[in-house]
């Protein structure tokens, strides 16, 4: 076992010569600095977070992580586990191999940021994105919610990056049929669904939407290879419905996978109890109206409001301190990357990027409704808009800084029409 907190800088340095090889940033030395830039800040805040002081909005989940790690790392044994439970576990085992350092645990989250932005420069060029890259990435990376929560032991580094890579490669695999763009975008679902038990759900909805709903719809406009990919979306479709049949039958199923096992057997009292006890916690931001799965017409009447809440809570008239105006700026900010995202597609000519762009919308939205399907309080509700916030900001930022060029002299001096990304 390594003294403590070593592995931390060892992944620390890595995380550098990483960016020292990444070859779009030795093409480009604006994405190299960019990247250096965000690396340096995210590095300062896990070195203050073990060192000096507990950054805000980091302190609980982040810390319970943490102990959950340390406990399993001095005394815990393996078992077959997924969502928080497989976090803490794999958390728990490097801390058992390679010394307890919350510094070190922190390191991990920022390279899958690192990662995330990697990926996400790929996305926009996937959608011809060439203008205000760098300025996009700033937003994604330096987020403040992004930033605090990606630099600490907490799993929504690893969300965010496995739904980025699955979602990705799955548009890849769509445009040019190789088979290891497919086993890329499943491997990144997959991932993706253990490190939450939500996400394990909404993965299920994700991998039919990609590889059989978006992937018969291109079939129809393809008669050479109709056949083959209806073909490939009814093997998908044969894999799901054989999970969800071994799921309603098996008697033991691993942690984690309590939601799916609610949903596929149709027992609704699992999810409203879930939600009951989440609204005894942080009454003080908790929603006056919630979402009621207790029954189909409840949830029709209770879910519009649900999700209008998910979105845009805290509303002006909430706001009592410094931390609930920041989330109403939060909320003003989201909004308004939403609404260019929406812009942006509407005015899209048809074609490839017309058809991806509002497939992400689909996917920002439906996981939101999920989301809101089980959150309770707008604390929570900020942290779990970060796993699809990407989304706006790759649809909604070039976009907005592209009117923004228009209005403000400064901004279209520091932006200008170039043929290279910017």
């Amino acid at each position: 076992m390594l003294p403590d907190h070593v592995a931390g800088w060892i992944l620390l340095i890595c995380s550098y010569w990483l960016l020292f090889t990444l070859k779009s940033a030795r093409r480009n030395k604006r994405i190299f600095v960019c990247l250096f830039m965000i690396l340096s800040v995210y590095h300062v805040l896990a070195l203050a977070n073990e060192f000096y002081f507990t950054v805000p909005g980091t302190d609980v989940d982040a810390k319970r992580f943490h102990e959950h790690a340390v406990e399993f790392a001095e005394h815990g044994e393996w078992e077959f586990a997924l969502s928080h439970r497989l976090y803490e576990q794999l958390l728990g085992t490097s801390y058992r191999l390679f010394g307890v350092s919350r510094f070190f645990g922190s390191e991990f989250s920022i390279l899958a940021v690192f990662f995330s932005c990697i990926t996400l420069l790929e996305f926009a060029r996937l959608l011809g994105i060439r203008r205000f890259q760098i300025s996009m990435l700033l937003a994604f990376a330096l987020f403040p919610g992004m930033a605090t929560r990606g630099s600490t032991t907490m799993r929504e580094a690893f969300e965010i990056l496995f739904l980025i890579q699955g979602t990705y490669w799955g548009f890849r695999f769509l445009i040019n049929r190789r088979r290891k763009e497919a086993l890329f975008s499943t491997i990144g679902l997959l991932a993706a669904a253990m490190v939450h038990k939500a996400l394990l759900l909404y993965v299920m909805f994700l991998v039919g939407y990609i590889f059989i709903y978006l992937n018969c719809k291109i079939a129809m406009r393809d008669p050479r290879k109709r056949y083959k990919r209806i073909f490939q979306a009814c093997c998908v479709l044969a894999t799901v419905a054989l999970l969800v049949f071994g799921v309603s039958k098996s008697q033991n199923l691993p942690m984690g996978m309590e939601v799916l096992s609610s949903v596929v057997s149709g027992d609704a009292e699992y999810a409203t109890e879930a939600v009951s006890i989440k609204s005894e916690i942080e009454a003080r931001t908790t929603y006056s109206v919630q979402v009621d799965s207790s029954s189909l017409p409840t949830l029709l009447k209770t879910s519009p409001v649900g999700m209008i809440n998910y979105l845009m809570a805290p509303y002006p008239w909430q706001v009592r301190n410094a931390m609930d105006a920041y989330g109403a700026l939060v909320v003003l900010f989201r909004l308004t990357l939403l609404f260019f995202a929406i812009k942006a597609w509407a005015r899209c000519p048809a074609g490839t990027v017309r058809q991806i762009s509002g497939s992400l919308l689909v996917i920002f939205f439906s996981l939101g409704f999920l989301w809101a399907m089980g959150t309770t309080n707008y604390g929570t509700a900020e942290r779990h808009n970060l796993t699809h916030f990407w989304i706006i900001v790759l649809l909604g930022w070039p976009p907005l800084m592209a009117s923004l060029s228009k209005l403000l002299p400064t901004t279209k001096a520091m932006y200008p029409n170039r043929r290279r990304q910017s």
